[in-house]
């Protein structure tokens, strides 16, 4: 089966349209990451790139959450923030690819 071009671009913008926040994990409890954008490129891959300006801190997990407020997507990381630390940006990218599974 072969997916049109348009199913990849309504995926890609269901993605877009239904991402609420982005949590993080941390040393000292953890919050919500600003999300600086989101963008669709053409090889199906969308990236959410989020700031988190803290210092001091260590973050272990990342967390992307849908508008239903279901969790999308987790990472498990290991960032040290030392003092001199402004924050960090992280980018969760997400590939859409088309596949057949043999069963």
């Amino acid at each position: 089966m072969a997916l049109t071009t348009e199913i990849f671009d309504d995926v890609q913008n269901f993605i877009k349209d239904n991402i609420s926040a982005v949590r993080y994990v941390s040393s000292d409890g953890g919050g919500i990451a600003e999300i600086k954008s989101v963008t669709a490129s053409i090889d199906g891959t969308i990236r959410v790139e989020v700031i988190i300006e803290k210092s001091n801190v260590k973050i272990t997990q990342m967390l992307l959450y849908g508008k239903n407020g279901h969790i999308w997507a987790s990472q498990n990381i290991d960032i040290t923030l030392g003092d001199n630390a402004s924050g960090v940006i992280f980018r969760f990218d997400i590939n859409i690819r088309e596949g057949s599974l043999n069963v």
